[in-house]
């Protein structure tokens, strides 16, 4: 009766789904804070180059956190 009632393809599916995309978005963020902690430090070290580089990363990484967000409203909309 249990087995009919619940769909256990989708529910795993669903499970492994957002384990994969929570721990990217983890991981995309956590290097999103070190590079700008890293710029930081490069800026105060003189290292202008390398706080540019940094800087960068930290900006892609929030693009790609903010694209994440857009696109799982947009995915929970249709």
């Amino acid at each position: 009766m249990l087995a009919t009632v619940v769909d256990w393809a989708a529910l795993w599916q669903a499970a492994w789904v957002s384990i994969v995309i929570g721990l990217g978005i983890l991981i995309v963020a956590a290097v999103g804070v070190a590079a700008s902690l890293r710029a930081q430090d490069d800026r105060s070290a003189g290292a202008d180059g390398a706080a540019v580089v940094f800087g960068g990363i930290t900006i892609v990484c929030v693009a790609g956190l903010v694209g994440a967000v857009v696109y799982g409203i947009y995915l929970l909309t249709q």
